[in-house]
């Protein structure tokens, strides 16, 4: 999360990779049925190596001074596909026995578990030898206050404490081996342009990026804990500076995502044919109406679409006009709400992506009659309609569904992230939380 020195994101990448590596090959001779021969070996030593490639591919490597929930369930997700690959390479070169679904199952998750257990060890042996990090602040008072506030808010309290900066290079008694020694002790400098203007008058600061200490902006740093933008104090500057560098790896996987996802719709809907037709059988029985239910969007560029949802309220739902969605809505049939806490009732939205009207992950698509509200009351809200719409996204794994101005304001903040930060990474990450909340079985409205 934090950007750290060159050098100190090298060694945590490599601690996490060797961690990566004991743990999958450690696991894989002993767990998985072998007789030592050198096919067995070389699955381990093949699976440890895809299984780091993978990661790496999805940004998994990188600082954090905390283990999060969120890496091990990423775990879980990404390491079967390694050694199920890593196997039926060695099936095909060297004819080599499969290792049974089973096993590779078993083989991951506790690879995975291992692996963050190392972490939170190593996390807590880290904070006991060099302590807090020291985050030094040139900020405007209300600024110092808010990022103090937002750091005791969170989950990171413990690993940073907040020093409002005192130039040290202006005390001429201090040595250059001491002024050394405050930079390296000091993890990370973050600074406003309302308070830092004059270069001149703050040395330190550019001693500190000489040295290879982090010097960031106030705002992007609040952006990377809340992983939302504030709409209180954005402006296109920022915004862009802190954009995620659309390579051309970066812009062919968006061009891909057009043609890949409608065939991958396809391949779904055939999959869970069963699971549609039975969901069919008991929307019909349940109650009078039709099975799906049409809704008239806004989606890419303001182009108006029809989604597709398996219908959860009451044909009456709506003789008053358009309305927000709200919890416990009494309007939901029963087998409605059973629908849209489990997520089910947007399986229909596959054929949605396969005419291109919605991506897999995206803003979610608002109906014209609340997007009108919405444009005059929030100025930014049309920036939502400059990428395709998805059936998940940013917003919906952070905040789930709106049901008023501002909450919506809320979901605005987090697509605004999405949009400056779109990256194969990130949707990735928002699919393995969008799974994590089906599994967890998170209310919808």
């Amino acid at each position: 999360m934090i950007s750290k020195s060159k050098s100190s994101r090298r060694g945590q990448k490599f601690w996490l990779s060797l961690e990566v590596f004991v743990s999958w090959f450690g696991f894989s001779l002993l767990f998985v049925p072998t007789d030592g021969t050198f096919a067995a070996i070389y699955g381990a030593a093949l699976s440890t190596l895809l299984s780091l490639m993978v990661l790496d591919g999805i940004g998994y490597f990188r600082f954090d001074p905390r283990p999060k929930k969120s890496d091990l369930f990423t775990l879980l997700i990404t390491l079967p596909i390694p050694v199920l690959l890593s196997q039926w390479l060695l099936r095909f070169l060297l004819n080599a026995p499969l290792i049974r679904y089973r096993e590779a199952i078993a083989v991951s998750t506790l690879v995975a578990g291992s692996t963050y257990l190392f972490q939170i060890v190593e996390s807590q042996i880290a904070l006991l030898l060099t302590g807090r990090w020291k985050v030094l602040t040139y900020l405007l008072p209300g600024e110092l206050e808010e990022l103090k506030n937002e750091l005791e808010s969170s989950a990171s309290s413990k690993w940073f404490e907040v020093v409002p900066s005192v130039s040290i290079y202006q005390n001429r008694s201090v040595s250059p081996a001491m002024m050394k020694k405050v930079l390296k002790d000091n993890e990370i400098w973050v600074i406003s342009r309302g308070a830092v203007r004059d270069l001149r008058n703050f040395p330190d600061l550019i001693r500190a990026q000489l040295e290879g200490i982090p010097v960031v902006d106030a705002r992007e740093f609040l952006q990377e804990f809340r992983g939302r933008i504030s709409l209180s104090n954005a402006d296109a500057w920022t915004f862009l500076r802190g954009s995620t560098y659309k390579t051309f790896l970066v812009r062919l996987y968006f061009d891909a995502k057009a043609f890949v996802e409608p065939v991958v719709s396809v391949c779904l809907l055939l999959l869970l044919s069963p699971v549609l037709i039975a969901i069919s059988i008991a929307v019909k029985s349940s109650s009078p109406g039709p099975v799906i239910f049409k809704q008239l969007r806004s989606g890419y560029r303001d182009k108006k679409f029809w989604l597709l949802k398996f219908r959860s309220m009451r044909t009456d739902a709506e003789q008053t006009g358009p309305q927000w969605a709200g919890k416990d809505d009494d309007r939901t049939t029963p087998v409605g709400k059973w629908l849209r806490i489990t997520r089910l009732d947007e399986l229909p939205q596959l054929v949605n992506v396969i005419l291109g009207q919605i991506s897999f992950v995206g803003p979610r698509p608002e109906r014209p009659e609340f997007y009108e509200k919405l444009n005059e009351q929030i100025p930014q809200f049309s920036l939502r309609l400059l990428v395709r719409p998805g059936i998940t996204g940013w917003a919906q794994v952070h905040s789930g569904y709106a049901a008023s101005v501002e909450e919506s304001k809320t979901k605005l903040e987090f697509d605004l992230y999405y949009i400056q930060k779109m990256s194969p990474a990130l949707d990735f990450k928002i699919v393995i939380k969008t799974l994590g909340l089906l599994m967890g079985g998170s209310s919808g409205r």
